[in-house]
Protein backbone atom coordinates (compact mmCIF):
# COMPACT_ATOMS: atom_id res chain seq x y z
CA UNK A 1 0.00 0.00 0.00
CA UNK A 2 1.27 3.55 -0.37
CA UNK A 3 0.64 6.27 2.03
CA UNK A 4 -2.27 5.97 3.85
CA UNK A 5 -4.68 7.00 6.36
CA UNK A 6 -6.34 5.44 9.22
CA UNK A 7 -9.73 6.42 10.50
CA UNK A 8 -11.02 5.71 13.85
CA UNK A 9 -13.35 3.22 12.59
CA UNK A 10 -10.58 0.95 11.00
CA UNK A 11 -10.15 -1.44 14.39
CA UNK A 12 -13.06 0.35 15.99
CA UNK A 13 -16.27 0.03 13.44
CA UNK A 14 -18.78 2.02 15.11
CA UNK A 15 -16.38 5.33 15.03
CA UNK A 16 -16.06 7.99 12.73
CA UNK A 17 -15.81 6.72 9.11
CA UNK A 18 -13.60 8.66 6.56
CA UNK A 19 -15.49 10.54 4.87
CA UNK A 20 -17.30 12.20 8.14
CA UNK A 21 -13.86 13.65 9.32
CA UNK A 22 -14.21 17.04 9.50
CA UNK A 23 -11.96 18.79 6.52
CA UNK A 24 -9.85 20.69 9.29
CA UNK A 25 -8.70 17.94 10.79
CA UNK A 26 -6.27 16.78 7.86
CA UNK A 27 -4.54 20.25 8.60
CA UNK A 28 -2.32 20.81 11.50
CA UNK A 29 0.80 22.18 13.24
CA UNK A 30 3.25 18.50 13.07
CA UNK A 31 6.42 18.19 15.21
CA UNK A 32 8.84 15.54 13.25
CA UNK A 33 10.86 12.77 15.78
CA UNK A 34 13.39 11.81 14.87
CA UNK A 35 13.20 8.05 16.52
CA UNK A 36 15.44 5.44 14.45
CA UNK A 37 14.40 2.33 14.85
CA UNK A 38 16.27 -1.25 13.47
CA UNK A 39 13.50 -3.82 12.71
CA UNK A 40 11.12 -4.97 15.60
CA UNK A 41 12.06 -2.26 17.80
CA UNK A 42 9.67 -0.35 19.31
CA UNK A 43 9.20 3.49 19.90
CA UNK A 44 8.78 4.12 23.08
CA UNK A 45 7.81 6.86 25.53
CA UNK A 46 10.95 7.96 26.07
CA UNK A 47 11.49 8.86 22.44
CA UNK A 48 8.84 10.84 22.57
CA UNK A 49 8.37 12.28 26.21
CA UNK A 50 11.31 15.35 26.01
CA UNK A 51 9.53 16.67 23.23
CA UNK A 52 6.71 19.51 23.39
CA UNK A 53 3.60 18.40 21.72
CA UNK A 54 0.38 20.25 21.76
CA UNK A 55 -3.15 19.16 21.98
CA UNK A 56 -3.59 18.84 18.51
CA UNK A 57 -0.53 18.42 16.90
CA UNK A 58 0.43 15.84 14.25
CA UNK A 59 3.31 13.81 15.55
CA UNK A 60 5.16 12.17 12.50
CA UNK A 61 7.88 9.24 13.20
CA UNK A 62 10.74 9.12 11.57
CA UNK A 63 12.19 5.81 11.84
CA UNK A 64 13.94 5.30 8.86
CA UNK A 65 12.52 2.62 8.20
CA UNK A 66 10.84 3.84 4.46
CA UNK A 67 14.58 3.06 3.15
CA UNK A 68 13.28 -0.44 3.60
CA UNK A 69 10.97 -0.09 1.60
CA UNK A 70 10.89 -3.05 -0.91
CA UNK A 71 12.59 -5.15 1.11
CA UNK A 72 11.58 -8.62 1.77
CA UNK A 73 10.78 -7.83 5.93
CA UNK A 74 9.47 -4.24 4.91
CA UNK A 75 6.36 -5.52 6.07
CA UNK A 76 7.29 -7.69 8.77
CA UNK A 77 10.17 -6.54 10.93
CA UNK A 78 9.23 -2.87 10.76
CA UNK A 79 9.07 -0.45 14.08
CA UNK A 80 5.93 0.72 15.69
CA UNK A 81 4.23 2.44 18.69
CA UNK A 82 4.34 0.77 22.12
CA UNK A 83 1.17 0.93 24.03
CA UNK A 84 3.22 2.98 26.82
CA UNK A 85 4.15 5.70 23.49
CA UNK A 86 0.24 5.06 22.32
CA UNK A 87 -1.21 6.01 25.77
CA UNK A 88 1.21 8.90 25.85
CA UNK A 89 -0.06 10.27 22.68
CA UNK A 90 -4.02 9.49 23.36
CA UNK A 91 -2.78 11.11 27.38
CA UNK A 92 -1.15 14.24 24.78
CA UNK A 93 -4.83 14.63 22.69
CA UNK A 94 -2.58 14.73 19.57
CA UNK A 95 -4.56 14.84 16.32
CA UNK A 96 -2.85 12.18 14.22
CA UNK A 97 0.15 10.48 14.48
CA UNK A 98 1.82 9.57 11.32
CA UNK A 99 5.03 6.60 10.86
CA UNK A 100 7.29 6.11 7.75
CA UNK A 101 6.74 1.89 7.86
CA UNK A 102 3.75 0.12 6.59
CA UNK A 103 1.68 0.28 10.29
CA UNK A 104 2.12 2.21 13.67
CA UNK A 105 2.49 -0.81 15.04
CA UNK A 106 5.60 -3.15 14.96
CA UNK A 107 5.49 -5.76 12.67
CA UNK A 108 5.52 -8.83 15.29
CA UNK A 109 2.42 -7.05 16.87
CA UNK A 110 -0.34 -8.83 16.04
CA UNK A 111 -3.23 -7.67 18.29
CA UNK A 112 -2.45 -4.02 16.70
CA UNK A 113 -2.13 -2.83 19.87
CA UNK A 114 -1.45 1.03 18.93
CA UNK A 115 -4.48 1.37 16.08
CA UNK A 116 -6.19 -0.55 19.50
CA UNK A 117 -5.26 2.55 21.54
CA UNK A 118 -5.28 4.97 19.31
CA UNK A 119 -7.70 5.04 16.85
CA UNK A 120 -10.91 4.51 19.61
CA UNK A 121 -9.48 7.66 21.24
CA UNK A 122 -10.09 9.75 17.96
CA UNK A 123 -6.67 9.96 16.63
CA UNK A 124 -6.33 9.44 13.01
CA UNK A 125 -3.28 7.10 11.76
CA UNK A 126 -1.15 7.73 8.50
CA UNK A 127 1.04 5.34 7.39
CA UNK A 128 3.65 4.82 4.72
CA UNK A 129 4.60 8.61 4.90
CA UNK A 130 7.70 9.02 2.80
CA UNK A 131 10.51 11.37 2.48
CA UNK A 132 10.89 13.02 5.59
CA UNK A 133 14.68 13.57 5.32
CA UNK A 134 13.60 16.24 2.89
CA UNK A 135 11.88 17.81 5.91
CA UNK A 136 14.91 20.63 7.40
CA UNK A 137 12.75 21.49 10.50
CA UNK A 138 11.38 20.10 13.52
CA UNK A 139 8.08 21.63 13.35
CA UNK A 140 6.35 22.43 10.24
CA UNK A 141 2.35 22.39 8.93
CA UNK A 142 1.37 18.98 7.69
CA UNK A 143 -1.95 18.30 5.28
CA UNK A 144 -2.76 14.61 4.88
CA UNK A 145 -4.97 14.85 2.58
CA UNK A 146 -7.74 11.69 1.74
CA UNK A 147 -10.55 10.55 -0.81
CA UNK A 148 -13.81 11.21 0.72
CA UNK A 149 -15.03 7.87 0.10
CA UNK A 150 -18.51 7.09 1.30
CA UNK A 151 -18.39 5.15 4.52
CA UNK A 152 -14.61 4.33 4.07
CA UNK A 153 -12.48 3.13 7.08
CA UNK A 154 -9.08 4.94 5.68
CA UNK A 155 -8.16 6.02 2.28
CA UNK A 156 -5.00 6.85 0.64
CA UNK A 157 -3.92 10.18 1.30
CA UNK A 158 -1.26 12.64 0.02
CA UNK A 159 0.71 14.55 2.55
CA UNK A 160 2.78 17.32 2.80
CA UNK A 161 4.58 19.07 4.38
CA UNK A 162 4.46 22.99 4.73
CA UNK A 163 7.91 24.59 6.47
Amino acid sequence: TGTHIDAPSHFAPNMTKIDKIPVDRFVSSAVLVKATKQPNYLIEQEDIKGIQLNRGDAVVLKTGWEKCFGKKNYMTENPGLSDDAAKYLVRKKVSLVAIDGPSIDAGFDTEFTAHHILLPAGILAVENICNLDRIAKDRFMLIASPLKLAGATGSPVRALAIT
